[in-house]
């Protein structure tokens, strides 16, 4: 779930590709709750067409989309994230280390259906545009998109600030190892996920139910 990045972004590079052998021990654990209802949405909006995934991280949600599809492109800059992803085999998906920023090897107006797991909390507010812009160009006009990421838990004991000079949120992470990473984390609410996606989106429906957001709507035009 990592893009191509600079400053603080390249702790989320860096801070990703440490955490990959830790996240590669989730897919032993079968989902359930509310992450189901998520993969089913996934599922039914994905079948049969072809599906770009956004920071794929470990492959976890391509292995329930990907044989539903007729076709998955997962992109994501940590060859570590991509390793653990390639080793399921995964039936329909491809792999590719991309910048999810420019999305440069991908063609324009090729994919039906756009998902993102955990990646827009990461995105500083200065680069909201230039995500949108490279994402929305390789999806056909009115394609769906499904985006979801995490709501802050009230036990949460990782440390959360901001900053003034660049408007963007901040979380201190913590790796099993002892390492610690500064990485772009911002928890929105849904008010500002509204006024934040208006201008890229139509048909905007919220779920905003812990532990997680999850969000669908259509593409606007496919280029800006």
């Amino acid at each position: 779930m990592v893009p191509l990045t600079h400053g603080h972004e390249s702790e989320i590079n860096r801070y990703y590709s440490a955490r990959a052998p830790y996240l590669g021990k989730a897919l032993e654990v079968p989902p359930s709750g509310q992450t189901l209802e998520i993969i089913a949405e996934l599922k039914s909006s994905a079948r049969g067409l072809a599906v770009l995934e956004i920071a794929c991280g470990t492959g976890y949600w391509t292995r329930f989309v990907a044989p539903c599809a007729r076709e998955a492109m997962a992109i994501d800059f940590s060859e570590e994230m991509l390793e653990v992803a390639r080793s399921q085999q995964i039936v329909n998906a491809r792999f590719l280390r991309e910048d999810a920023y420019s999305l440069k090897s991908l063609e324009s107006n090729q994919f039906d259906f756009g998902f993102a797991m955990h990646w827009l909390s990461h995105i500083p507010l200065a680069r909201w545009d230039e995500f949108f812009s490279a994402f929305h160009a390789r999806l056909k006009p009115g394609a769906k998109v499904l985006v979801a990421d995490d709501i802050r838990r009230p036990d949460d004991e990782d440390l959360y600030f901001s900053r003034v000079e660049t408007r963007d949120s901040y979380e201190l992470r913590r790796l099993p190892n002892g390492q610690s990473y500064e990485i772009v984390k911002r928890y929105f609410a849904p008010d500002e996920l509204h006024a934040l996606l208006a201008p890229y989106a139509t048909n905007l429906h919220i779920r905003f139910v812990r532990p997680r957001w999850w969000l669908t709507y259509e593409v606007v035009f496919a280029e800006f």
